[in-house]
Parts: C-alpha cells; structure tokens; sequence
C-alpha cells in the first residue's frame, strides 16, 4: 500500500517524495524497487554514516530509504529523538514522507513510528483482518492519528453483481 501511494504521489503530482522502510525486522522496499539493503534506516538510527540516511534516487520525484539490514530489536532506533529528527529532516526536503511500518500486532514498532508522523492510514485486508483486530490496531495507533482506512486485496466478485445483492440482501429479495 504505501508502496502504491508513494508512486501514485510521485508520477501524478511530479512533486518529490521519500518512501522509508520502517520494517526493520522484515524490510521489503528494497526487495522491490531491487536495490541494495546494505545501509539504510538502521545505520541512520544507530548512528552509522554519521547519521546520514542512505537514501536511493528512484525516479526524478521518487527517493526511497531502504532499512538496511534486519534487526531483531528495533525498538530502541525507532523510539529515538533521532527517528523523530530523520522524518522532521526528511518532510523539510520532500513534499511528502511516506512511511512504510510493519504491522500493527502484538510488537510495539507501528505504534513507535505513527508517534513520528502527522498521521497514519491503516491498511486492512479483505476477508483476512478481524474486526476486533481493527479496533484494537486504532487503539494502539490512536483514532486521533487515523487519517483514514484503506481496504486492500477485496475480490472483485464479491461486491459485483448478483452475488453482492444476494449476500447483502438476502436470496428471497430482488435489489431496489
């Protein structure tokens, strides 16, 4: 998902924009975009490179920070007053910081990075997510925080047609 909006902001508006892998026990952006995962987030974190983040040019509008390599116990980077300098530093250079965070469960890190950005948008997977996993996950985040929900990975025939109609209303009314 953040993945989609950061490239959505990037191609449409033209304007620049920073993706972050804040996964930093299962990092994947750089999976994705196929570059190295050598340094990233983490070493900014923990002081490495100075405390420069390594950043990858993408696109003329698109840069992302990949998390370097995997760390078992971020809490402690992702909870510093350097995670909260890195994205105050990064929305001074790019328009808009996107940060991609491992989901929100029984470990602290989504809730620690949501407390470093102006707001969250919590990802929801069709049929999958429990409603009382949902409830719980705004809770932890703060509704305050909550920009909005998306809905991903819904099946198409489900709300199309005879069947969404059936479902909803039941098989011995027609729709209105």
């Amino acid at each position: 998902m953040a993945v989609n909006l950061a490239l959505t902001l990037a191609d449409s508006y033209r304007r620049p924009v920073l993706l972050i892998d804040a996964d930093l026990r299962r990092p994947t952006l750089h999976r994705l975009f196929r570059v190295s995962n050598a340094k990233g987030l983490i070493d900014a974190l923990n002081g490495g490179a100075g405390g420069k983040a390594a950043v990858v040019q993408i696109s003329e509008t698109l840069t992302i920070l990949p998390a370097g390599r995997s760390d078992s116990d971020p809490v402690g980077g992702l909870a510093s007053e350097r995670m909260r300098a890195l994205v105050a530093d990064a929305a001074s250079r790019f328009d808009w910081v996107i940060v991609d965070s491992p989901p929100v469960g029984l470990l602290a890190d989504a809730h620690l990075v949501a407390e470093t950005v102006d707001a969250a948008l919590l990802v929801v997977r069709a049929g999958v997510t429990q409603y009382p996993d949902v409830e719980a996950a705004a809770e932890k985040l703060g509704h305050d925080r909550i920009l909005g929900v998306v809905l991903n990975a819904v099946e198409p025939a489900e709300i199309r047609g005879q069947s969404y109609y059936h479902h909803y209303y039941g098989s011995d009314r027609q729709p209105r």
